[in-house]
């Protein structure tokens, strides 16, 4: 066996060992936190508020005030968490790898693993496993989604000359290289 094989073998073991972990512990935080997500309040994706800066507001003041708690410990506070339908006790509304926070910041969906359908969840698209665009479907614009290049071995960042397309994107097996 080749080292070109062997090291398309390691990746694609790495992948799948890397999701059999991400599913276990998303199963662990369901388990855990499904009585508290039954009262949770769920309101419309796509509905857009513009989240007040309280950094310096001196009202924040008192752990027990209702304005500024961040039960969660995500970045948001409870109050905004329900204007924005996510969850107030659950730091990952979508369990996707990235805090209802930080989907805000990025512009990313909170409600959806994979915002942009390219077949990598926002988590691992931000930027805290590969450096591609969680909102852009193919980073490199060489006409192959992030999740395919990945997939195939290939990097998802740079284009690849040496990459043809064989069916259309997005079905399985849809990349060969060029001999």
């Amino acid at each position: 066996m080749n080292t070109n094989k062997k090291t398309i073998i390691l990746v694609l073991t790495l992948l799948i060992v890397a999701a059999a972990i991400f599913f276990a512990y998303r199963i662990f935080l369901k388990a855990q936190n499904s009585a508290d997500n039954q009262d949770s309040v769920i309101s419309n994706a796509n509905n857009q508020i513009n989240l007040p800066n309280r950094a310096n507001n001196s009202d924040v003041s008192d752990k027990n005030d209702k304005i500024g708690v961040d039960t969660d410990k995500d970045g948001l506070f409870d109050e905004d968490e329900i204007k924005l339908g996510t969850d107030p006790k659950n730091f990952d509304t979508d369990g996707d790898g990235l805090t209802d926070s930080e989907e805000i910041k990025l512009g990313t969906d909170p409600f959806n693993m994979d915002t942009d359908g390219d077949g990598l969840i926002d988590g691992a698209d931000g930027g805290k496993f590969y450096k591609t665009d969680p909102l852009n479907p193919d980073t490199d614009g060489d006409g192959f989604k992030d999740g395919e290049e990945i997939l195939h071995g290939y990097d998802p960042v740079k284009p690849d000359a040496s990459l043809r397309l064989v069916s259309p994107p997005g079905s399985v097996g849809s990349i060969n290289t060029v001999e």
